[in-house]
């Protein structure tokens, strides 16, 4: 089955321009069911380490 989660148009988007890292969504699970929620935010980050670090500090 082929099913849309969430759909980013990054060059249409001004908030994209130079960012160099997307957060696009959020994997969990609840009550025995895997979720997904769309994020769609963009990160100035050049290091994976930074984006982890925001991860961790915004999403979870």
């Amino acid at each position: 089955m082929k099913e849309v989660f969430a759909s980013y148009s990054v060059s249409a988007e001004q908030s994209y321009a130079g960012k160099k890292a997307l957060i696009l969504g959020k994997l969990y699970k609840r009550n025995d069911e895997w979720k997904v929620d769309a994020i769609g935010d963009p990160t100035p980050d050049t290091f994976l380490g930074q984006t982890i670090h925001l991860i961790s500090k915004s999403y979870l």
